[in-house]
């Protein structure tokens, strides 16, 4: 259940290489050249769910009492 799989598992290294093209090794083994323009041409895009992103964005994974401290979470101005 791999998003990164998608409906064809065989094409897992193409659709990994299209969202991290600047990989230099994946599963032990070196990324080509041409292996990034074919996985830019042939992988599969993988988007975030609806609303995941927003949840990880104001919370860190962390709870609010942590959250309040963490100098990630602050704005431009209160930095």
């Amino acid at each position: 259940e791999n998003p990164c799989c998608g409906t064809d598992s065989s094409r897992y290294r193409l659709t990994v290489l299209r969202c991290l093209p600047r990989l230099q090794k994946l599963d032990n083994q070196v990324v080509a050249e041409d292996e990034i323009a074919l996985a830019l041409m042939e992988g599969e895009e993988v988007t975030t769910p609806p609303g995941s992103v927003q949840n990880q964005l104001s919370t860190n994974g962390l709870p609010d009492a942590e959250t309040e401290n963490d100098p990630l979470n602050y704005n431009m101005e209160e930095t």
